[in-house]
């Protein structure tokens, strides 16, 4: 099995914190990433009743540079959920 290199990873934990974690994403998507040749963001859903899948259409879109990866898992608390998006990187 091969791994994607990346020169940054960002991990988000999310539970209920949808339209947080959008917010973020923008905010994220607006940094310059030229210096860097790849970079991924995870985030992790922590089992929570408002999914953060639903709020990704409103994006707009992903720069070039990013690969963005969701997981999902039944809630396990934010220690879990920052372990497995560690795990993920």
């Amino acid at each position: 099995m091969m791994c994607a290199s990346f020169d940054l990873s960002v991990v988000i934990s999310s539970y209920n914190r949808d339209n947080k974690v959008l917010e973020t994403l923008r905010h994220l998507f607006r940094s310059d990433f030229s210096a860097l040749g790849k970079v991924e963001v995870i985030i992790v859903d922590d089992g929570s009743p408002l999914p953060v899948e639903n709020v990704l259409p409103r994006l707009g879109g992903v720069p070039d540079e990013v690969e963005l990866k969701v997981i999902t898992q039944e809630r396990s608390g934010v220690g879990a959920t920052r372990n497995k998006g560690f795990r993920a990187s």
